[in-house]
């Protein structure tokens, strides 16, 4: 992908990490974290509303009977208490399936790394190029285009 991973440069992804409380980060997104924080303190908490509105979302699309999930922007995944969609998402449905998107190479490697289990999987892409995300064959693994498919903008 285009964007270079480099632990010492800030990036978005971890930096909103920190402020769920994550430990998937580095010293500069710590340190960019503490200084957003110390301009708005009600940051971290933003952070954390943001994430329950996407469990309550995708728990509606669940209960509307959709199935498969396409999370644009996706990010690191997120820990206890914080639920990432799948786990959402399996709570209603246990056959869910999802496919996490992210242009940022960290995000994509550490979520290749932590999922595990049929119907999940990580695709590094770029957002703003829809036809190259659908075609990737990360996505196409587990998601089926012909049927309903919820696709998620959490914090783009």
């Amino acid at each position: 992908m285009s964007t270079r991973w480099d632990p010492p440069k800030p990036s978005a992804v971890r930096i909103y990490d920190v402020l769920l409380g994550g430990r998937d980060n580095f010293d500069a997104d710590r340190k960019v974290a503490g200084e957003l924080t110390r301009i708005y303190p009600g940051v971290p908490g933003l952070a954390r509303e943001n994430r329950a509105f996407l469990a309550r979302a995708v728990g509606w699309a669940t209960g509307q009977g959709i199935g498969q999930f396409i999370d644009l922007g996706a990010g690191v995944s997120v820990r206890a208490p914080l639920e990432n969609i799948h786990q959402t998402a399996r709570k209603t449905s246990k056959a869910a399936r999802v496919c996490y998107v992210d242009n940022d190479p960290y995000a994509a490697r550490h979520g290749r790394l932590l999922l595990t289990g049929d119907g999940m999987t990580y695709a590094e892409a770029d957002l703003r190029d829809p036809e190259k995300v659908l075609a990737q064959t990360d996505v196409t693994a587990v998601i089926d285009l012909a049927e309903p498919a919820c696709l998620i903008f959490g914090l783009v």
